[in-house]
């Protein structure tokens, strides 16, 4: 199939409106909250054209503006200005985002199965970039400019924790090798869409730093530290199990045939490339990052 065309595509379209109110609970702390509802139309999506009977012109697929979302919610933030050395930061929102689909590919499979235009989604229904509740708390410990004496003086600590909930999948049925097989006209939905979620994740990153006065020049020497307690943090899951380490392969007809026809070696290579921690559907490892930033 070659490429679709995209003549005559329109830009998105995006309506929101918000309504928000920010109150001062002390001297150093307020909070802010924010309802918004957001519409989103003429989203792309992929067609199929079929030329009128007796047309000479072969059925062609194209891009349209034919999708649409909708995403409603509320925003909280807290914030607290440095207070005995302690800065601090809450944000949480929660969003409710449905959409006729997920991406611009998603009705592929509906061509694919020879259903037409008919089948094509009316109604909204929960997208794989909908993640409900999503926050972040951020805490900062810091010496100031002659605070501490010469060792503890601008020497600061961050912690950054972030966390949201899982995002809307479906759970399929799908008899070909691979952890996420694509062809559509194999798969069979087991549910209706966007009814399982992932899991969901949390991770936690720190920043070590320390400023020293060299000549004209303010040096920061940092440890960045990314995912410091060196957790799986599950960003996605497989389809067909919903778990984030095992796809299911070998438990399919497909799977068992391909165990007794390739032997033992293939599953032990399938298992260490696509499985495991090795599934892709983690967020970062532990990582340590050095580095000096110069401030004239």
């Amino acid at each position: 199939m070659s490429a679709p065309s995209g003549w005559g595509l329109r830009p998105e379209r995006t309506t929101q409106y918000e309504l928000g109110f920010s109150q001062v609970v002390s001297d150093v702390a307020s909070f802010d909250i924010t309802a918004f509802y957001k519409d989103i139309r003429d989203q792309i999506q992929f067609l199929m054209i079929q030329p009128t009977a007796g047309s000479a012109t072969p059925t062609y697929a194209s891009l349209q503006n034919s999708d649409f979302s909708t995403s409603k919610g509320v925003e909280v933030k807290f914030i607290m200005r440095r207070t005995n050395r302690v800065s601090a930061q809450i944000n949480y929102t929660f969003q409710d985002a449905k959409s006729t689909a997920s991406d611009q590919a998603g009705s592929n499979g509906i061509w694919q199965l020879g259903l037409g235009p008919e089948s094509l989604p009316r109604y909204v229904f929960p997208t794989n970039f909908d993640y409900q509740h999503r926050g972040a708390v951020i805490l900062d410990y810091r010496w100031g400019k002659g605070d501490g004496g010469p060792i503890l003086e601008q020497l600061g600590l961050n912690a950054l924790l972030t966390f949201n909930s899982g995002h809307a999948f479906t759970r399929l049925d799908a008899q070909q090798r691979g952890p996420a097989p694509g062809d559509e006209r194999f798969r069979i939905p087991l549910e209706p869409p966007g009814a399982s979620t992932t899991p969901w994740f949390f991770q936690l990153d720190a920043r070590l730093d320390k400023t020293v006065a060299i000549g004209p020049l303010d040096v920061n020497f940092f440890v960045y530290v990314i995912n410091v307690l060196g957790t799986d943090n599950p960003e996605d899951a497989f389809f067909r199990t919903g778990d984030t380490k095992d796809d299911g392969y070998f438990a399919t007809q497909g799977g068992q045939t391909d165990l007794q026809t390739l032997g033992t070696g293939f599953g032990d290579l399938y298992r260490a490339l696509y499985l495991g921690r090795n599934s892709g559907n983690f967020g970062p490892p532990r990582q340590f990052r050095f580095g000096i930033r110069l401030d004239i």
